[in-house]
């Protein structure tokens, strides 16, 4: 099989004004032009080597519009053209006549008076394919010319038509046989001129746009391709191709045509927010990047990732389109270099565009109230309320007081709507006082009583905690670079806080799963020898207390006792995370206490003599020694980071110069220490990270104090989620075969993996690790 492409494309082109136009003093604008004409050279499936190859090939290629007439005034004929026939052919002929080639010229002629440009084309031939195809016969070098012409023809209408060519264009070709490949020189142009003009800086004047676009010439690859494959090729060609449009058809109008009452709640949520963050008043494509639209796409995709998800049709398209192009790939690229995916690619991105046009056209159709169809809140309310609301209204399905429809933006059809009276709870002391009871009765109209009235947009965070980490990360920093162009925009800056604390209540969420995955698994070690029970007693201490905290900090402030707000304050301190922490808030109470636990770990770490222990804290590369190694890092983390903070302090408070740099250098050295320590926790991250920590702490050098927050948690922490992302996508991971590897750091949460129930392989580790101990003892005696 050839290397080369099956069809190559190359178009250039030239101007009236190209070798008119005085250089004798500018040299520097002959290179400018010289360089232009490279640069307005498209090329289709070739390397620019090639594309020069093929230039000297074809003499045509290298033509302005003066050599061009020239060249036509010439016989074009080939050894098999007549007196009366040339080896030209047009849109009307295979074989143009004299008097239809001296035409050709006159409307040349015009065409350079009118100041039209001339596009110079060549489309090159691999003679494997041709001879696969039968219109190349490698022993008597044999061409199909009819055949070829005939493919060409049926291209060039669709050229003409892409660029917007006017109704005076005209195109002729020539087959060129004296080469190695089969080429075929096109030359195009127009009488009347319908491209739009320019003011071109390097050359001082108004010029008319000559490049045309890259789709022009992969659709003449691809029109011309077809064209020549044989009929069975052709055949099985179009039934893929007519399966992938069937596919793509089935797909774009499930899209359209979801009912809102049939979509789940998380699919609901992201149409619903898809639609109140649309731009008012603007036309908009799914492939625009308005700013004002970016979050609205963004919840477009959710809800089409969604969608494409449950279906199976998304993923027989892919795989089709990757089984056609790979049929294909012998007319796109070079056998050695057959990077497929980006076609592929390519054709998933153009129908992920229309899904997206097609859901901004579904969006635009769906009216407020859709939203709230087949909505219930009855079952959120008392036993009590519900049979006061199904006394009063029957029919009622969803529910509020006059106050949150119209915070929600409905009106009430109050000489239609129903009042049904709710007992609420009172949350005012005095009003308490005032009616002698905790509760009073509050009106509450049904959803079929109220209309749209200036919608307001509520974010439900239930849904927002359904989403992934990446998905959340991705929305507030969209969300963040519209609020910086906005910064009246007080809506938008409240969104992004709920983003945030979203975000926040995700990672607790997934702590929490996480701390309950590893006290399981450490309250199923069985038979623990004395050292190591009072280091299984330590951390399962540990684990309880993170428990609650993480229990206090997903409950909002608001609704925590002062008992409890002074327990999680005390517990944050206590389990703060010696790598996030900033450097000013280590003073010397934190270090103090933080050096005392790590050190109060190490010691009882020293003590454990199954190592198997460690893998279920750490996963299965970690040994005893790694654990300390890390316990000492952390020390020295918090070590170095008090003695920044106590030497910020002391240039705040002085003001000797020599003293000032003095600590300053202290504090260069304690930054080493540092990058040293953050490369030991995690050697990968820092390799990615490329920190220069010196320069760094050299820019910080500010009068009073040094600031530095090390950016190393957020990676890392990234990371950790992406892992668990992945973990509850693949369902549960077994503990059978392997323990599998966790996070590194148990001050952020001790990030483990879920586990199912199964202990055998821990126990089958524990056990082995007893009887290699007791085995040595044997020996011993």
């Amino acid at each position: 099989m050839s290397e080369s492409p099956a069809i190559t494309v190359m178009l250039d082109y030239t101007t009236p004004y190209a070798k008119f136009v005085d250089y004798t003093n500018r040299k520097e604008a002959t290179e400018v032009e010289i360089n232009q004409e490279i640069e307005e050279r498209l090329v289709e499936g070739v390397s620019q080597e090639t594309a020069n190859k093929i230039s000297k090939e074809v003499p045509e290629q290298n033509l302005d519009y003066v050599g061009y007439i020239d060249y036509m005034k010439r016989s074009y004929a080939t050894k098999e053209d007549s007196a009366e026939k040339t080896g030209i052919f047009t849109s009307n002929t295979l074989n143009a006549d004299i008097e239809e080639t001296k035409n050709i010229k006159n409307m040349l002629q015009k065409a350079r008076s009118n100041n039209s440009i001339l596009w110079r084309g060549v489309i090159s031939f691999d003679n494997d394919f041709l001879a696969q195809n039968g219109l190349y016969n490698p022993k008597t070098k044999k061409v199909d010319q009819v055949g070829i012409k005939k493919a060409i023809q049926k291209a060039m209408p669709n050229v003409i038509s892409r660029e917007k060519l006017s109704d005076s264009a005209f195109w002729w070709g020539n087959i060129h046989l004296n080469t190695d490949n089969v080429h075929v020189h096109i030359g195009i142009s127009e009488i009347e001129s319908a491209r739009p003009t320019f003011f071109y800086e390097a050359r001082h004047r108004k010029e008319r746009k000559g490049k045309f676009e890259q789709k022009t010439l992969k659709g003449i690859k691809s029109q011309v391709y077809n064209a020549l494959l044989k009929e069975k090729s052709r055949d099985q060609n179009l039934r893929k191709e007519q399966l992938l449009a069937n596919l793509r058809e089935k797909l774009l109008n499930k899209i359209g045509n979801q009912e809102v009452s049939k979509l789940d709640e998380l699919e609901r949520f992201y149409v619903e927010q898809a639609l109140n963050h649309l731009p008012e008043s603007k036309r908009l494509r799914y492939g625009s990047n308005a700013k004002d639209f970016q979050i609205s796409k963004f919840f477009i995709d959710r809800y089409l990732e969604r969608e494409l998800e449950k279906s199976n049709d998304f993923e027989k398209y892919k795989v089709e389109t990757e089984k056609l192009l790979e049929d294909r790939k012998q007319a796109y690229t070079k056998a050695d270099n057959n990077d497929m995916q980006q076609f592929v690619d390519q054709r998933i991105d153009d129908l992920k565009e229309r899904l997206g046009n097609r859901t901004l056209k579904y969006l635009k159709g769906i009216k407020p109230q859709d939203l709230l169809e087949n909505q219930s809140n009855i079952e959120k309310f008392s036993k009590f309320n519900q049979r006061a609301i199904h006394t009063r209204d029957p029919e009622a399905t969803l529910i509020h007081s006059e106050k949150m429809w119209k915070k929600l933006g409905y009106q009430i059809d109050k000489d239609k709507a129903k009042e049904i009276k709710v007992n609420v709870p009172v949350k005012n002391k005095s009003e308490q006082d005032k009616l002698g009871s905790k509760f009073k009765e509050e009106k509450f109209f049904d959803v079929r009583f109220v209309t749209a009235n200036n919608r307001q947009n509520n974010l439900d965070l239930k849904m927002l905690t359904a989403m992934t980490k990446d998905d959340l990360n991705e929305l507030i920093k969209i969300s963040q670079g519209i609020a910086k162009t906005r910064p009246e925009d007080k809506k938008l800056r409240q969104e992004v806080g709920i983003f945030k604390y979203a975000l926040k209540q995700k990672m607790l969420q997934e702590r929490s799963r996480e701390l309950g995955t590893i006290k399981k698994l450490l309250g199923n070690y069985q038979n623990p020898v004395e050292s190591d029970k009072l280091f299984l007693n330590y951390k399962q201490q540990q684990i309880k207390e993170l428990q609650e905290l993480v229990k206090l900090q997903q409950t909002p402030k608001s609704k925590l006792s002062k008992n409890e707000q002074v327990k999680k304050l005390k517990l944050q301190n206590k389990y703060l995370d010696q790598v996030q922490v900033p450097i000013k808030k280590v003073d010397e109470k934190v270090y103090q206490n933080q050096v005392m636990l790590l050190t109060e770990e190490r010691k009882l770490t020293r003590q454990v003599e199954d190592q198997s222990i460690f893998q279920i804290i750490k996963g299965e590369k970690e040994t005893k020694n790694g654990y300390i190694d890390e316990l000492d890092t952390k020390i020295g983390i918090i070590t170095a980071k008090y003695k920044i903070n106590h030497n910020n302090k002391l240039i705040k408070k002085s003001n000797n110069p020599d003293e000032k740099k003095q600590y300053r250098q202290e504090n260069g050295k304690y930054f080493q220490d540092l990058k040293k320590s953050y490369q030991k926790l995690n050697p990968s991250e820092e390799k990615e990270t490329n920190i220069d920590f010196e320069k760094l702490a050299n820019s910080l050098k500010v009068e009073n104090e040094l600031r530095w927050d090390y950016p190393h948690d957020s990676t890392f922490r990234k990371k950790v989620s992406q892992k668990s992302d992945q973990q509850r996508h693949n369902h549960q991971l077994r503990i059978k075969g392997n323990f599998k590897p966790v996070s590194k750091d148990l001050a952020k949460g001790i990030s483990l993996i879920t586990r199912d129930d199964t202990t055998k392989k821990a126990q089958l580790l524990r056990q082995k690790a007893r009887d290699d101990r007791e085995e040595e003892k044997e020996r011993s005696i």
